[in-house]
C-alpha cells in the first residue's frame, strides 16, 4: 500500500528526476549527492545508490526504519537507522556496523571519528569508529 509519492529532481546537477512511492509512515526520504557520480537516497528501509555514469542501481535493505545518511571525511558513507548504523562504501557494500535496540538520538563526532548512537529506552551510548 503506497503511503506517500514524491518526485525529486535533479535536472540541475543531473538533467534527472526521480519518483518514489513510500509504503511506510516514516522519515521523509533523504538524498546524499556524492560527487559527480552517485545519488543515494534513502527511505523506509532501503537505500539506493543511483550511479549517474551508466544509471546502474545499487539497492540495500536495512534492518529498521531509515534515519539519515551522511558522507563521512574517509568517503564512506554512514546510515543511521532505528536499529543502529552502517558503514558502505560508494557501492553500498558494507563495511561495518553497530546494531542496538531502538534509538533515539545519533551523532557523528568528527574529531574522534565516531557515530554516537542513544538508545531509547536505556539511555546506553554505543559507538562505531569509522577510520
Amino acid at each position: 500500500e503506497i503511503y506517500r509519492c514524491f518526485i525529486l529532481s535533479f535536472h540541475k546537477e543531473f538533467n534527472i528526476g526521480i519518483g518514489l512511492a513510500i509504503s511506510c509512515i516514516s522519515i521523509l526520504p533523504k538524498v546524499l549527492i556524492f560527487g559527480d557520480k552517485n545519488i543515494f537516497i534513502g527511505f523506509d528501509s532501503v537505500v539506493f545508490c543511483i550511479s549517474i555514469q551508466n544509471l546502474r542501481v545499487n539497492m540495500l535493505n536495512i534492518d529498521g526504519i531509515f534515519f539519515d545518511i551522511y558522507l563521512l571525511e574517509n568517503q564512506k558513507i554512514c546510515i543511521i537507522h532505528e536499529l543502529g548504523a552502517i558503514i558502505t562504501d560508494k557501492k553500498l557494500t558494507r563495511e561495518n556496523s553497530v546494531s542496538t535496540d531502538i534509538i533515539s538520538d545519533w551523532e557523528i563526532d568528527k574529531v574522534n571519528k565516531l557515530i554516537i548512537l542513544t538508545e531509547l529506552d536505556s539511555e546506553k551510548i554505543i559507538s562505531l569508529n569509522y577510520d
